[in-house]
């Protein structure tokens, strides 16, 4: 009976422990992939705001800069649009950590819905416990 108990106890502790990976279980570079993946996925469906918030300066830019560079957002995606009909998914390709700068070098590939592909390179910065774009 004991050793059923300990058994179950030990399966239940296992369950627990395993599952998802947490956030702090990541290493920096995953950590920054998966923000700046995250960003770029939510700027092509539209969601501007979050993406220029997300930026290291953010906090920073005067209203009438914020404005313009919220339009120049829009614009981008509808070009996106017009030009590859959107785009259908963003790829991590891989990240490298430039230690004399300190930034977090993340390339994605966006596939665009006319199955034409791209590579960029978003820096990303950490800044009190989070990744932000440089």
């Amino acid at each position: 009976m004991m050793y059923r108990l300990v058994l179950l106890l030990t399966i239940v502790l296992l369950a627990a422990c395993g599952g998802s990976t947490a956030e702090s279980d990541l290493t920096p570079e995953e950590e920054a992939s998966h923000t700046a993946r995250r960003l770029y996925q939510a700027l092509y469906q539209g969601d501007c705001e979050t993406f220029l918030d997300s930026r290291l300066t953010a906090g920073e830019m005067p209203t009438s800069y914020r404005k313009a560079m919220l339009t120049n957002l829009k614009q981008h995606v509808a070009k996106t649009r017009d030009m590859h009909r959107g785009v259908g998914s963003i790829e991590v390709s891989h990240a490298v950590m430039d230690s004399t700068l300190h930034i977090m070098q993340v390339f994605l590939i966006l596939n665009y819905a006319d199955a034409t592909k791209e590579e960029i390179v978003v820096p990303m910065v950490e800044s009190n416990g989070e990744w932000k774009m440089k």
